[in-house]
């Protein structure tokens, strides 16, 4: 289906297009006025949008599409053998809906996450809903009507694509209607699309379904909350700062390198969990000392192995950080001895 925008129905009938084209301008310099266009109605639409949002006491709330709300594989790209297995269920192929909400079109099977139409029910009274892919829009539209099949949560105008995007590889909350970055949560799986908007990012852990073994992390969202907050004056990014940073609060972390590449032991970037640490409210050390809670390392063949335990200080695998900071609650360290993780990479 064709996409026409307001700003385009209304640039047709004041006749601007068949003037533009009398000129001799290339299609680039006619698709950047019509972009030029659609943008300054999304920025006067956006006002009375944010002011209705203001008055229902509601935020905006942006949603990716892959490894977020589903996962998507082109079937020429499914093994035969898993291929066999999803189409023995003719559920699947004749009404095209199951119970495991698992679809095939024409060329693709699609799986939605589990749960997601019940998150989506609950989010909708709290937030207004938005998908930001950076997929085709076609793609887009047809993803959101398998996920809102009564159209109830994402009309035309709440299904963004990369056709929006104002700067190539990146999403910008720019063409959000109603979003700016004082009312809008962002949950995404790829965090380098978001550089503008990095503090509205809550991180979404890659839902794989298809070939792939899923490591069962689930995001853990405090969605009860009444509190009522001064709505008009509030900025979630200050809310999801201050939320972050309770994870890992009075947290003393000492990284220990554990080794080279060469000599079979795991190797972390410690500067990058150092980053995530602090925004989760730790602390990281330089000197091994009384203050120290916890040593960060994959590795128990160390001096400072032995010194933990005697001190009883906590001795975990980096994955600890990793996992508290996509369920925004500090883990059992109990859970992440670091002898027990064999993977090389964190």
């Amino acid at each position: 289906m064709e996409r026409q925008t307001v700003a385009e129905s209304a640039f047709e009938e004041s006749g601007i297009i068949q003037r533009l084209l009398q000129f001799p301008h290339p299609v680039e310099y006619i698709d950047k006025c019509l972009k030029d266009r659609n943008l300054e109605y999304n920025r006067l639409h956006g006002k009375d949008m944010k002011s209705t949002l203001s008055r229902n006491k509601k935020l905006c709330l942006v949603l990716d599409l892959d490894h977020t709300l589903l996962h998507s594989v082109l079937i020429k790209n499914v093994p035969s053998n898993e291929q066999e297995y999803i189409d023995s269920d003719a559920r699947v192929i004749s009404s095209m809906l199951d119970v495991q909400n698992l679809y095939r079109l024409t060329d693709r099977y699609i799986k939605l996450r589990p749960f997601i139409r019940t998150f989506l029910i609950q989010a909708s009274s709290m937030f207004e809903l938005y998908i930001y892919t950076m997929a085709p829009y076609g793609y887009a539209i047809d993803m959101a009507r398998l996920l809102d099949p009564e159209n109830v949560f994402f009309d035309y105008s709440k299904v963004l694509s990369r056709n929006e995007c104002t700067q190539k590889g990146q999403k910008s909350l720019d063409v959000v209607l109603g979003g700016d970055e004082s009312n809008t949560i962002i949950m995404d799986d790829t965090e380098s699309v978001w550089r503008r908007h990095s503090e509205n990012l809550i991180l979404m852990d890659r839902y794989n379904y298809f070939s792939m073994k899923s490591s069962g992390l689930k995001l853990k969202m405090d969605d009860e909350s009444t509190t009522d907050e001064d709505f008009k004056t509030g900025d979630v990014r200050e809310v999801l700062q201050v939320t972050r940073k309770e994870v890992l609060k009075g947290c003393n972390l000492l990284f220990i390198y554990s080794g080279a590449p060469e000599t079979g032991k795991t190797v972390f970037d410690s500067r990058k969990l150092c980053e995530m640490a602090k925004k989760l409210g730790a602390t990281c050390c330089t000197d091994l000392d009384a203050s120290v809670t916890h040593i960060i390392s994959t590795d128990i063949q160390t001096g400072v192995y032995h010194w933990a335990m005697k001190y009883q200080k906590f001795f975990v695998h980096p994955r600890w950080i990793v996992t508290s900071n996509f369920l925004w609650e500090r883990q059992p360290e109990t859970n992440f001895p670091a002898y027990d993780f064999k993977s090389t990479e964190c």
